[in-house]
């Protein structure tokens, strides 16, 4: 059974594992989503099932109220704990306009990001904002804002030190941003694919000076297949710091002749890479087929 504790301050407790950090929290209400570790039985010792090489710590935040909203781990093995302050019964709404971040290192250092910026209630309610590390110690928030009455996505660049270097423009709300994986390598804007399926796509990354600058640019483009049409796109990352961009298409049996096959295939979906270096796509590969009339064919990431 979870036990709770009751404090007068969150604190938020993690373990340094060899290959996976893992992090539990207590406050005085903890929401569902969060985790607590069921043979805990004291909040300076270390659940039964962690290793002698594991790394326990406790965190305990200084300012009373904020709480654990999201967390990411960089490979180094710094955890980035965003804390925010906002209604448990209402989630979906922060009660303040600023952003809040602490960074702990394995060595135990913490780096605390208090900004000094107010964002609008459209970004913050319901929550329209989100975060990605960039390289040379910058963080871009990612956000939600309207500019003479036209919603569009936009960056905010700040450092370690919540100094803002600059605001920029990423694009249309629906647009992707996505990182490549590994921090030296930037993020990549992809844009809302139109009818045709063609998708335009922007790789950036960061100067030591914190400049966003443009590494290559292009399109992906749906393979041109007669009696085909296209459905629907995804992206997806890569181990080695690019992206795949996959295409679905079906068999059209109102534009053709042929209808009795049994060896048409219904679906098909093909996949193009982008790699970091190359900034071209590959050439479409056809990864699956079938020849079942499915009515539809979705796709599910495992991760």
């Amino acid at each position: 059974m979870l036990k709770m504790f009751n404090l007068a301050k969150m604190l938020t407790i993690f373990i340094y594992l060899t290959s996976i950090c893992c992090f539990f929290v207590t406050s005085q209400n903890v929401l569902s989503r969060d985790i607590l570790p069921q043979n805990v039985s004291s909040l300076n010792t270390p659940p039964q099932d962690t290793s002698p090489q594991d790394i326990w710590y406790i965190y305990e935040e200084p300012i009373e109220g904020l709480k654990l909203y999201d967390t990411r781990t960089l490979k180094d093995g710094t955890l980035m704990i965003w804390m925010a302050f906002y209604d448990e019964e209402d989630p979906s709404c922060m009660l303040s306009p600023y952003f809040y971040l602490r960074l702990i290192e394995r060595t135990g250092r913490i780096t605390y990001i208090n900004l000094n910026y107010t964002f609008t209630p459209e970004v913050i309610c319901p929550i329209n904002m989100t975060f990605i590390p960039l390289s040379y110690n910058y963080i871009m928030i990612i956000y939600v804002k309207s500019d003479n009455g036209v919603k569009g996505k936009y960056g905010l660049i700040i450092n370690y030190d919540s100094e803002i270097i600059s605001e920029i423009y990423l694009g249309n709300v629906n647009d992707y941003i996505i990182e490549s994986g590994r921090l030296e390598k930037g993020f990549i804007r992809i844009e809302e694919n139109d009818k045709k399926g063609i998708v335009a796509w922007n790789w950036l990354s960061t100067l030591t000076t914190g400049k966003v600058v443009e590494l290559g640019s292009g399109e992906f483009s749906v393979p041109n297949l007669l009696s085909y049409t296209f459905v629907n796109s995804f992206n997806f990352d890569l181990i080695d710091g690019g992206i795949g961009y996959a295409y679905i298409l079906k068999y059209d049996e109102m534009g053709s002749s042929v209808t009795n096959d049994p060896n048409i295939q219904y679906w098909k979906i093909y996949v193009s890479f982008l790699r970091e270096g190359t900034y071209s796509p590959t050439t479409p590969s056809l990864v699956y087929q079938t020849t079942t009339k499915l009515n539809s064919l979705a796709f599910k990431s495992c991760f």
